[in-house]
């Protein structure tokens, strides 16, 4: 009796690891998926831009909303909510704010844009091993800023947790947006 216990076990735990090594393995060999920009301003030139020109720009947030599903939740799950492989994106940059200096409205990340374009432009590699593809050698950079526009409009978990008027649940999916950004998602 004890004897079939414990092969079933073993062959349980050997699936489970077989399934676990295969989603490890394919982390690496994500294809990055086309992104139609239309209805976006384009950025001229080659030369990254240094700010989200998108920030408060309703079909950046619908088109990276899109883009993210596509090209980032596999890794960073949906909603940006950690899919368990890479960090939670909620909780990286939650720090966007209304900039007062700026005209209809225009929302920036202190210090979140250079961070975003150096993993999005260089990817993240430690120890030879590619913890984040470079993706704006595949994807667009302004379908990449619009990805950026629609990470930065989710409430932290700090903000869903503290279950207060500071979020508000929008689309099908229910996702947790800021509540003075939800205009964004109003069609």
């Amino acid at each position: 009796m004890m004897n079939r216990y414990v092969k079933k076990m073993a062959v349980a735990t050997g699936l489970m690891f077989t399934v676990l090594t295969g989603a490890l393995w394919a982390h690496g060999n994500v294809t990055p998926q086309k992104v139609d920009i239309t209805g976006l301003e384009p950025l001229l030139g080659d030369q990254w831009v240094e700010q989200n020109p998108y920030y408060g720009n309703a079909k950046a947030v619908q088109i990276g909303e899109g883009a993210y599903a596509q090209n980032c939740a596999m890794c960073h799950g949906m909603g940006a909510v950690s899919g368990g492989i890479a960090p939670d994106l909620r909780a990286t940059f939650a720090d966007l704010v209304e900039n007062p200096d700026e005209p209809e409205g225009k929302y920036e990340i202190p210090d979140g844009d250079e961070l975003f374009a150096s993993r999005v432009v260089n990817g993240v590699v430690r120890n030879g091993a590619v913890y984040m593809p470079a993706m704006a050698d595949k994807i667009s950079q302004e379908a990449l800023w619009s990805i950026w526009a629609f990470v930065s409009t989710l409430c932290s978990p700090d903000q869903v947790d503290a279950d207060n008027d500071e979020c508000a649940e929008v689309g099908d999916t229910k996702l947790k947006v800021k509540s003075h950004l939800v205009h964004l998602y109003q069609k």
